[in-house]
This record gives structure tokens, sequence and C-alpha cells, in this order.
């Protein structure tokens, strides 16, 4: 209540109201963070280490409810930057937990890619996992240039594959009867410029050309 909107966040909305918190560790640890709105709204928080430092984040969030697992975080002082609808005031409930550190499940990011051989359909799996790569399927240039993720705020896992030459690659995803599922094919998994073809679909079946 009678708060401004001060920062901005990638995953957030214009002119939403925020508040900002923090917390300090000692020691390496696991850091679980949820946000539930009383009456269902979504909840949009950024995790940084430097309060008003954007390129600082480490994790945003936006759902409803809104959680978050960031594995083996280092000792140090974090800040969270919590907001929700731009509309009205939301009353929320918010929760912090300090765990044992554990390591992030395969996929889950950029860091630890799972081997995808070609010619061969594999079982995949979601649980777990976390948004942490900007899927940018959709969006347009200026939104992929803000960094936007076109409400994409969904959980990812980044799987890789090598090819020995130029090639044309099919890809064939299957989520489940009623699941839509999107994928972003890029030479660098860090980088959204370096997109090379995405697709949504229920199943998705989608072509894109390797060089």
């Amino acid at each position: 209540v009678d708060v401004g909107d001060d920062e901005q966040i990638s995953c957030g909305f214009a002119n939403a109201q925020d508040l900002t918190y923090t917390f300090t560790t000692s020691e390496e640890q696991d850091v679980e963070i949820s946000a539930i709105s009383v009456t269902g709204e979504r909840m949009n928080f950024a995790v940084r280490s430097a309060c008003s430092d954007a390129s600082t984040t480490l994790r945003c969030v936006s759902d409803a409810p809104a959680r978050a697992r960031l594995h083996e975080l280092p000792a140090g002082t974090y800040y969270i930057v919590l907001e929700s609808s731009a509309s009205h005031e939301v009353d929320f409930s918010f929760d912090i937990a300090f765990l044992p550190p554990t390591p992030a499940p395969p996929g889950d990011g950029c860091g630890q890619p799972i081997d995808l051989p070609l010619d061969t359909m594999v079982d995949g799996t979601l649980a777990g996992r976390e948004d942490l790569v900007n899927v940018v399927c959709g969006c347009s240039p200026d939104q992929v240039e803000q960094g936007q993720s076109c409400g994409l705020f969904l959980p990812d896992a980044v799987h890789k594959l090598s090819v020995p030459e130029p090639t044309d690659l099919g890809v064939h995803v299957v989520g489940g009867t009623s699941a839509v599922m999107t994928y972003d094919f890029r030479s660098v998994c860090e980088q959204d410029d370096s997109q090379l073809a995405c697709a949504r679909g229920r199943p998705l079946d989608a072509s894109c050309e390797s060089s």
C-alpha cells in the first residue's frame, strides 16, 4: 500500500508498485523463495546481488504463485525486488527458506545442458526445473532487445546437440495431450540473438537449418 514503482524487473509489469527486501548468508546455501497473492494474482520478483543494478539479476520469476530455488548460492548479501499488479494493490504472503546446498538438476540452465543424440527420441522432464533461459519465440525485435520473454515465464530444460556438418534438422516434441511446448534453437545458449529457429505447438513439429 502506498509504495511506488522504483525498480524495473525483466519479468515484471510496467508501472507496478514494488517492495525491496534483503537477506544475508554466511555460507553457501540453497535459497527457496515463494510469493503468493491472497486473491490469486500473478506475483513477480527478481533476485539481485546489487539492489539497483538490473544486470546483477540472478533470477526473475513471474507466476501465480511465484516460486524459485537458487541452488548453491554463495555467501553474501542479496536483494529481492517484489511486485504484482499495476492496476491495484495486492495483499500477499512472502516466504524465504535457507536449505543445505544441493546441485541444480541436469538441464536447469545453460551451465549443464543435457546431451541430445541425433535420430533418437529421448524422454525428458521439466520437474524441478525453473525459468532460467529467456525464451524469445514470438517476440518482436524490440522485446528481444529489452530482454523480455513475451510472457513465456515457464520452466525450461536445456539440451545440447552437435552436428558434424551443415544439415537440416527436424524437431519433434510431444508434451502430452494438452501441453503446448515451445523450443528455442540457438547456437549460443546464453545469447538471445544467436537464435536460429523457434516454434510452439501441441505436439510440436518443426525444422531448422544448422551451419
